[in-house]
């Protein structure tokens, strides 16, 4: 699941979604992540009452874009597959990687971090910068991917 530090899977972005569906723009997006047509996609922002920050599975563009040749269901969802990605086998997740995997700055997990959005392994910390990383729980990591899916 991962080539080297890099994983595998990185959350797509309305602006990916909008290249891979030509004619949409942010609105017919979002709309149709509100409808179930894009149906995997969390809202990873800091702070929910003043910004989005939208995330989106990969395959539920492919999906959108063909939907009657795309009914294979994944191994695993989405959310356990994220979290695979992101711990490996640690019981943990390293949020230099989660930054990856999110499409975000490490900046945005600290910020997560600082709002108690997601929590740190207890008796870790962190520092700002490229060789300080937050070590994330596994239950918080799931408790902010179940609570900010879309719809």
């Amino acid at each position: 699941m991962m080539l080297g530090d890099t994983p595998l899977l990185i959350l797509a972005t309305v602006e990916d979604a909008r290249r891979q569906l030509p004619g949409h723009d942010e609105d017919d997006i979002l709309a149709l992540i509100e409808e179930g047509r894009i149906d995997h996609a969390w809202n990873i922002a800091v702070h929910l009452d003043t910004a989005r920050e939208i995330r989106i599975w990969p395959d539920s563009i492919t999906r959108a874009l063909q939907p009657s040749t795309c009914n294979l269901q994944p191994v695993r969802s989405p959310v356990e597959s994220i979290m695979h990605i992101a711990t490996g086998d640690k019981p943990f997740a390293r949020g230099k990687i989660l930054a990856l995997v999110f499409n975000c700055s490490r900046s945005h997990i600290i910020n997560l971090v600082e709002a108690r959005q997601l929590a740190m392994q207890p008796g870790t910390s962190y520092e700002r910068g490229p060789n300080g990383t937050p070590l994330i729980t596994l239950s918080s990591l799931k408790h902010f991917l179940t609570s900010r899916r879309i719809i």
